[in-house]
């Protein structure tokens, strides 16, 4: 077991409208790393489905599988980090969708492997949440 951390932002919009954002490569595609433009996006978005978003020339990425798809209230993916092509330890990421005031409260709970780097990844995950956010900013 890892450093679990854990990541919150509200959407305004409702889980029915929020999680499908997670299950496409061209809604992944508008909010994940936008301001990347070699990033490529695969997502087979259904139970047991992979999924890759990766950018060549910043040599970084990531890759998994969809372990559980309840949609519209919760996923379970693997995550494994990819440093130059060379990817780091396969860990348990659970992405959860809860309708509130209107919106929804996304939360993530990522089981870091390497307590070194729980820093960096809240700041990644402070950072889509924050884009995907941003998509419904009234």
């Amino acid at each position: 077991m890892g450093t679990p951390l854990v990541v919150s932002t509200h959407i305004n919009a409702e889980p029915t409208e929020v999680f499908p954002q997670w299950l496409s490569a061209d809604a992944l595609r508008r909010w994940w790393w936008p301001e990347i433009p070699d990033t490529t996006y695969t997502v087979d978005g259904r139970e047991g489905g992979e999924y890759s978003i990766v950018s060549e020339e910043r040599g970084m990425g990531i890759e998994g599988r969809f372990r559980s798809v309840d949609e519209p209230r919760r996923l379970e993916l693997t995550w494994t980090w990819i440093d130059h092509g060379v990817p780091g330890e396969e860990e348990p990421v659970v992405v959860e969708f809860d309708g509130n005031d209107g919106g929804t409260a996304v939360t993530v709970t990522h089981d870091v492997a390497n307590a070194d780097n729980v820093d960096s990844y809240r700041q990644g995950w402070d950072y889509v949440l924050g884009n995907l956010a941003y998509r419904y900013a009234g």
